[in-house]
């Protein structure tokens, strides 16, 4: 489950970066994220516009293997199919909404709109230890059900 999810996330982020490059954005990859133009914005990251891009398909992948290891925990714990759905579909959706609010603008201070995860949280990138924490939240449990189920098989 975890080699398919990370194919499959690894296959979207490098669509994407093929898509940026096809419309010219490779004379921008080694430019800073801050600028002149974009004044009510200011960025945690102090780097390029290619590193930010790097770090934040890192954090997809980070995600998405976390909510692979959710779905791994639900289908072991789930004695049938209906239970399974029961548990994940609103799961993924409060998941898909978190990480929907959490990509919108990473790593941001300030924000036209005024929402960025620094004003909830003010931690210097937030949105990597969110990423983390969420993987571990779901790397332990899931190693604990496989040791259950090693132990029981044997």
């Amino acid at each position: 489950m975890l080699f398919t999810a990370f194919i499959i996330v690894a296959v979207q982020v490098t669509v994407v970066f093929g898509i940026y490059l096809s419309y010219g954005w490779s004379t921008f990859a080694n430019s800073g994220l801050h600028s002149v133009f974009k004044l009510l914005s200011y960025n945690w990251f102090s780097g390029t516009y290619l590193q930010y891009f790097i770090l934040v398909g890192l954090l997809f992948l980070v995600v998405s293997l976390a909510i692979t290891l959710l779905l791994f925990i639900f289908s072991k714990l789930s004695r049938n199919y209906i239970t399974l759905l029961l548990a994940t579909v609103p799961t993924v959706i409060v998941l898909f909404a978190l990480f929907m609010n959490l990509f919108r603008d990473p790593f941001t201070i300030y924000s036209p709109d005024g929402f960025t995860f620094y004003r909830m949280f003010p931690i210097p990138f937030v949105e990597a230890y969110i990423c983390i924490a969420m993987l571990l939240l779901a790397a332990i449990p899931a190693g604990v059900v496989l040791l259950h189920q090693r132990r029981a098989e044997i």
